[in-house]
């Protein structure tokens, strides 16, 4: 009786394991699927955000080197800002982080003040913010303060109550003025991902050194 129950409690331990192990499988299963969704979806959403930069392009009609460097570098915020979600996609990314990446390539780190206290924005936040900037850093490497000698940049940012407040104050740059709406499609681009992607709002103020920026987004 003794080497019959003992066999039936190894039988039962094995069970038990066996129905572990199964769940252990259907858990990952399910985390992996759920994982390929998300990518599915953000895949979807970054091809047709590519297509919209494009057919946007070619409405304006601009297949100049200029044009087309624009472009590209907009395609490159893009990536930019997906290997900034891909180290913690459900968490969002750091705001001063993504800030950072964007103006490496455009701005040389002492013409540059950052200052801000610690926010993370949305996966969803965070891809329209990166190209805002992305968009904002060609805009005055152009034409504002990054563009002149001894030009800097002011980016400073509060977080309250899930709103984040952000100021782009450019100094010591060329002179500006109000593009008018044939030079203003950059801007309007701006404009469109504070107010649609963002959820945001977005106000311009040119001074006599540089443009003013001053955008608010939930976070």
């Amino acid at each position: 009786m003794r080497i019959l129950s003992t066999s039936a409690g190894l039988t039962s331990n094995r069970m038990d394991n066996d129905r572990s192990v199964s769940h252990m499988l259907d858990s990952d299963a399910a985390k992996l699927r759920s994982m390929l969704r998300e990518l599915d979806h953000r895949v979807r959403n970054t091809l047709a955000a590519i297509q919209s930069l494009v057919e946007m392009q070619l409405a304006a009609e601009d297949y100049t080197r200029d044009g087309l460097l624009v472009l590209s570098g907009r395609i490159q915020a893009m990536a930019r800002a997906h290997e900034l979600l891909a180290v913690t996609p459900r968490a969002g990314v750091d705001l001063e982080d993504a800030i950072e990446v964007i103006l490496r390539p455009w701005a040389p780190e002492d013409s540059v003040i950052l200052e801000g206290e610690q926010v993370r924005i949305s996966s969803e936040t965070a891809l329209p913010m990166c190209l805002l900037i992305n968009e904002l850093a060609t805009n005055a490497v152009k034409h504002g303060s990054l563009a002149a000698a001894g030009g800097s940049l002011s980016i400073d940012w509060s977080n309250q109550d899930g709103f984040v407040t952000l100021n782009w104050i450019e100094t010591g740059g060329l002179s500006c003025s109000e593009p008018d709406q044939a030079n203003g499609a950059g801007l309007g681009l701006i404009r469109g991902f504070a107010e649609h992607q963002m959820h945001g709002t977005c106000k311009f103020d040119w001074h006599s050194d540089g443009l003013h920026v001053h955008l608010q987004f939930k976070q």
